[in-house]
């Protein structure tokens, strides 16, 4: 399993499209794994476990990539890289959920993309998601 630093050694550290990160989650297996836009989340078939959405909506350029992981057995996720609350279209699809307070992406940064999609990189393996939140945040802490 790649630790962070290997991850974004692979992926880089730099503004992601939606292209990018599909061709990622491939590469990295996500099962039921899919990049959408904010107006686009609650359209999706209910198979989708692994998502990652642009704040923004199909009518603009993006801004900023959350995670969300839809799971009965260890529960929803959903992650900001920012620690900001769900966005209301989240909240609907999780219908209940964790969320990370932890502000981890540093001012500036645009690695959004990345910290997202290694989230659900380490809970498809595994890895809890607050244990992975937190060593995220020392990532960066210690930068």
């Amino acid at each position: 399993m790649l630790s962070f630093h290997n991850f974004i050694k692979r992926y880089g550290v730099d503004t992601t499209t939606n292209f990018d990160l599909i061709k990622w989650g491939k590469e990295l297996q996500l099962k039921n794994f899919t990049v959408c836009m904010r107006d686009e989340l609650l359209t999706l078939p209910e198979s989708f476990t692994n998502i990652i959405v642009n704040y923004q909506t199909t009518n603009d350029t993006g801004s900023h990539w959350i995670a969300l992981h839809k799971n009965e057995n260890i529960g929803n996720f959903y992650f900001d890289s920012f620690g900001l609350q769900p966005f209301h279209e989240a909240e609907e699809f999780l219908k209940q959920g964790t969320y990370s307070t932890f502000v981890i992406q540093p001012f500036r940064r645009k690695v959004c993309g990345q910290l997202s999609l290694y989230l659900l990189y380490k809970i498809n393996n595994g890895c809890d998601f607050y244990t992975t939140v937190l060593k995220l945040r020392d990532f960066y802490k210690h930068k």
